[in-house]
Order: structure tokens, then C-alpha cells, then sequence
């Protein structure tokens, strides 16, 4: 009897030296590994990137006073752009905005801060401005949207309201989605 006692107790302490062997191995919780950090890969000063058609025409340019990448999501942050919507028989569309933050994949540009929006006269049409903030392109669709407020210009006549909807090709069709005010001049 006094022998599976002892049998207990040395089980007992062989029990608690792994537990104690296992606890004081543990990494120290400060010292999980490191996550990658938002950090640039590269940047670029003064750039310019143009998409082409399947026949080689321009189709957009992008142009921006300052570019940086990031590494950890492949994001890319951009300083002063210009993007440049072209159209081989009308007017080309130009949008700029203070800030901007291109997608991975490159399809969906973020216009942040004040945006401009602007498409030169054609024919007997005056040219349309459009000043919003918070732009979202898709690049493929030729499709931006915002739900921010939004005065459109052309001419005498102006359109307000809160939300847009765009669509660059032609016919260009644009879609304010509410609290809608306009005011339209006979010349």
C-alpha cells in the first residue's frame, strides 16, 4: 500500500514538473510574430500610366503628382491625380481630386477629398463641370458613383443634389439620387 502511494505521488510530481516545463517554454505573448506593416515599396514622382483599347487607342490616363505602393495589400496611394477618360469621337473627360487610392487589381480608383469633374463643349453643347467629393471609378465599367453632394454645371443651367451615378460612355448618362434642385436658363 505504501509503495502505490509513492507510485501516486512520483506520477503526481512527473505530472506537475511537464506541466511546470511546459508552461515556463511558452513565448512571451509580446513576442508573436511581427505583421507586416503598411510600408512603401516604392514611389514615383511626376508619373503617368495610359490603358489602351484593343485597337491601341488611349482609353484612360492617369497622371498624378506623387505615387506610392504598399506592399502588405498591394494598394496603391496617389497625390494630385488626373484621370483622363478618352473618347474617339468626344470630348475626353477629365477628373481630378487631392488624394486617391487605386485598388490591387487596379479596377476601382477612390477619388478622395474635392473632385472635379470636367467634359469640354461639343457641337452646340456647353461644357459640363461636376463638383462632388469622394468619387469611386470603376475603371471597367466607366462607371463612378458617390454619395456625397453634387452640383452639375453646364452652361447657365445647374443640377444639385446628394449622390451621383455616372456612366463615361457615351452617351454619357448621369443620375443624381436625391434632394434633387435645378435651375435651368433659356438662352
Amino acid at each position: 500500500m505504501k509503495r502505490r502511494h509513492l507510485q501516486i505521488v512520483l506520477l503526481a510530481i512527473i505530472a506537475a514538473g511537464t506541466w511546470w516545463f511546459d508552461f515556463t517554454q511558452q513565448p512571451d505573448s509580446d513576442n508573436k510574430p511581427a505583421k507586416l506593416t503598411h510600408k512603401i515599396d516604392y514611389f514615383v514622382k511626376g508619373a503617368q500610366s495610359v490603358t489602351m483599347t484593343a485597337a491601341g487607342a488611349p482609353k484612360q490616363r492617369l497622371a498624378a503628382d506623387y505615387i506610392q505602393h504598399f506592399i502588405d495589400d498591394d494598394t496603391t496611394e496617389v497625390t494630385k491625380p488626373m484621370l483622363t477618360m478618352h473618347s474617339p469621337t468626344k470630348p475626353n473627360i477629365y477628373l481630378n481630386s487631392e488624394t486617391a487610392l487605386i485598388s490591387s487589381d487596379a479596377e476601382l480608383i477612390s477619388l478622395n477629398g474635392a473632385v472635379h469633374i470636367q467634359r469640354d463643349s461639343i457641337d452646340d453643347v456647353a461644357p459640363i463641370n461636376i463638383d462632388t467629393s469622394n468619387l469611386r471609378v470603376q475603371l471597367p465599367n466607366d462607371y463612378a458613383e458617390t454619395d456625397d453632394f453634387v452640383i452639375i454645371k453646364s452652361g447657365f443651367s445647374s443640377i444639385q443634389g446628394t449622390g451621383l451615378n455616372i456612366h463615361f460612355r457615351e452617351p454619357i448618362k448621369m443620375k443624381i439620387l436625391n434632394n434633387i434642385q435645378g435651375r435651368h436658363a433659356i438662352q
